[in-house]
């Protein structure tokens, strides 16, 4: 992992490099990777699902991580402990997210949630729980992953059977910008209409903005598009910037159904409608300001 930190730097210094899983504190030499990142002039975000051990979590704080995400998805413990398979486990996100918030010194420390058909009815009690209980960012997610992680996908039609006002719900989720929530309102938007209709809302620029790197070193286009090349292969720039590459790249995002991470999204809306920089600015100065 150091070695493909160190060539990502070499072919072009990242400005971020966010570390994820799966659950990426499970892996025990993660903190030095983070701090291998960091000195390189590098800012580290790292997402965990908050319920493992708290010893963790203050190795996590101990690190160089700039960014530490939290996983959140319901207001309702006994939902969230069945969707993650395990009795108590909202109650351990809870208590590590104030453990985190307590003891952040300065961290970005923020809860995501990933809005899906499960959760859509509870998320904004949720956000006002995370802002004004927790005093923490809340960041939302529509999801739209795919047929084959089709427990997160939904469209208008189904939700129209669970909820009559769905439209109106709506309307009160895409004020979920500015000082308490650090996400694009142009973001949320276009992000909502895919989740509704599951079909690609904008051309995806995987590959050329951003890309991963799987952890046997593949180079990846987003977490859902592995390549047959190697960062760490010899000729692995020739062959990133070949034509049979280049193509296989195309092939694969046309193919792609659409989704809304919003790791590699956002950036596309912030260009796009670059006025959005103002409140997202200001919202993120804000939560940092408040967090020392």
């Amino acid at each position: 992992m150091k070695a493909v930190v160190d060539k990502m730097v070499a072919l072009k210094p990242p400005k971020l490099i966010g570390i994820t899983g799966g659950e990426p504190l499970l892996r025990p030499d993660v903190y030095e990777i983070i701090d291998h990142i960091s000195a390189k002039g590098i800012t580290v975000q790292i997402n965990s699902n908050g319920s493992l051990p708290r010893g963790r979590y203050q190795r996590l704080l101990e690190s160089r991580a700039s960014k530490i995400g939290i996983s959140l998805g319901f207001l309702t413990p006994e939902k969230q402990d069945e969707f993650c398979g395990s009795a108590g486990t909202w109650d351990k996100v809870v208590e590590n997210l104030r453990y985190l918030k307590a003891n952040g010194n300065g961290k970005f420390i923020y809860v995501q949630n990933t809005l899906t058909g499960y959760n859509y009815r509870e998320v904004l009690e949720l956000k006002r729980y995370i802002n004004y209980e927790l005093g923490l960012p809340f960041l939302l997610t529509p999801a739209t992953w795919g047929q084959e992680r089709a427990i997160l996908r939904t469209s208008s039609k189904e939700l129209s059977q669970v909820e009559p006002d769905f439209d109106g719900t709506k309307r009160k989720l895409r004020k979920f910008f500015g000082m308490r929530v650090v996400r694009g309102r142009t973001f949320l938007k276009i992000a909502f209409r895919e989740f509704e209709t599951g079909k690609k809302q904008w051309k995806c620029k995987a590959g050329e903005w951003y890309y991963a790197i799987s952890p046997d070193g593949k180079f990846c286009l987003c977490q859902d598009f592995e390549t047959d090349l190697f960062i760490l292969d010899e000729h692995f720039e020739k062959e990133l910037e070949g034509q049979k590459t280049r193509n296989v790249i195309s092939a694969m995002r046309d193919s792609c159904s659409g989704c809304t991470y919003p790791c590699y999204l956002e950036t596309q809306t912030l260009v796009t409608h670059p006025w959005e920089l103002i409140p997202k600015g200001t919202s993120y100065l804000w939560w940092r300001i408040h967090s020392l």
